[in-house]
């Protein structure tokens, strides 16, 4: 039973027989025709450190040169740490950002896995240089001071872009000004949407909500380039979507398919380092714009992110915007359809509607507003051979929630 009214579209699409939707991904393969990145390009992956002995990430480590051909015990290059070779630990306060829980190192394969070693996987930059900071502990938990004194450490020593794939807590005027402090010095800062299905411009997830120039937040998306179904958007907060369902990535304990905004993140991060590593010159405002404005443009993330599409790498890399995409419902013939239970309706009550669309070889169904009550009223989305295409549940705003078949009803 559906508890509220429902406002639907019908869009239909004449297209030749097999024409197949492009992958949903970043574009890596044609990224790497013209860089596979570059080891003077530094990413900070801020959670819960990184195994810098995984094989995978052992050769794309940043190191503390100073520190690592040092003298033990003694602050080698004056920066007020000691011991520092692998980067931070600030949950328990030592120098060795060594990952007890797995959440960071499966962000930085994304962002930096090795290329042609004959092991694992490959990262979106095969050539780069991780630094690892931990602030989060091995129960996933961390403080506000940690977070600040992560992003600080990672800016005193100059690193390029930060990878944030954690959230939470109130507004904090501490650590919005550690993220400005990052800005001034031409960081990029990459932030996690949150993965609490919510609309951030109405209710904000700190630090991806911060009004501040160098953050980009990222939603994630399936491998059918819906929205994921536990990830926040924004049509104003959230800039990019990436991929962050299933994502098969290193871990202290092997390889592990893991999903959330945590593992979308990590692509734009890599994306970033790309493209720094064929313009090493590229301001960090240029490299942000360049994120946002290359995206290849995705229906289901149109009005639940700024730029309405996908990151890519190879987009990115081109400077170019990509083509329409002829799979964009957005694009096709619309027809209105007006759904709605009864009012009020009965205890279990169940009630279809069959959308019909003469002539189209796919349609796709688009509602303005869904609003539903979550988890106990459902709606399931069934195409003309009686499979069971989709099924959503709760209170959807932005226009751009839906599920395409390619039968005719």
């Amino acid at each position: 039973r559906v508890d509220r009214r429902q406002r639907s579209d019908v869009y239909k699409r004449q297209r030749p027989d097999g024409l197949n939707s492009s992958g949903v991904d970043v574009d890596a393969l044609k990224a790497w025709e013209i860089t596979t990145g570059s080891d003077e390009v530094v990413i900070a992956v801020i959670d819960t450190g990184v195994d810098y002995t995984i094989d995978d990430l052992a050769p794309n480590m940043w190191t503390n040169e100073a520190e690592l051909n040092g003298e033990a015990g003694v602050d080698d290059d004056g920066n007020g740490f000691v011991d520092d070779i692998y980067g931070m630990d600030f949950a328990n306060n030592d120098s060795d950002p060594m990952d007890d829980h797995g959440h960071g190192s499966h962000c930085s394969g994304t962002i930096g896995a090795s290329g042609n070693n004959g092991i694992g996987i490959v990262g979106v930059a095969q050539n780069v240089k991780i630094m690892g900071i931990k602030f989060l502990t091995a129960r996933g938990g961390g403080s506000l001071e940690g977070a600040i004194k992560s992003i600080d450490y990672a800016t005193q020593m100059g690193v390029d872009v930060m990878s944030n794939s954690w959230g939470g807590g109130g507004f904090s005027e501490e650590l919005k000004n550690s993220i400005i402090r990052a800005k001034e010095a031409g960081i990029l800062f990459t932030a996690a949407a949150g993965n609490s299905r919510q609309n951030n411009d109405a209710r904000p997830t700190y630090p991806a909500t911060y009004d501040v120039d160098n953050i980009v937040a990222v939603a994630a998306v399936d491998s059918r380039g819906q929205l994921a179904s536990f990830s926040s958007y924004g049509a104003t907060t959230v800039d990019v979507a990436a991929p962050g369902v299933n994502v098969l990535s290193t871990t202290p304990d092997g390889l592990k398919s893991w999903s959330g905004t945590s593992m979308a993140t990590p692509h734009v991060s890599g994306v970033a380092a790309l493209v720094l590593a064929n313009e090493p010159e590229i301001s960090m405002e240029d490299l942000r714009d360049r994120l946002i404005n290359t995206t290849k443009p995705l229906s289901s993330v149109r009005g639940k992110v700024a730029s309405g599409g996908l990151v890519s790498a190879y987009y990115a890399l081109m400077n170019e915007q990509p083509p329409v995409d002829p799979d964009d419902p957005w694009g096709w013939e619309k027809v209105a359809e007006q759904v709605s239970t009864d009012h009020p309706y009965a205890n279990d009550a169940n009630q279809e509607w069959t959308l019909s669309v003469p002539g189209a070889n796919q349609i796709a169904v688009v509602f303005s507003r869904f609003e539903t009550e979550r988890s106990y009223d459902t709606v399931d989305f069934i195409d003309a051979n009686g499979t069971v295409v989709g099924t959503m549940s709760g209170s959807h705003d932005g226009g751009c929630l839906l599920y395409t078949s390619d039968a005719a009803t």
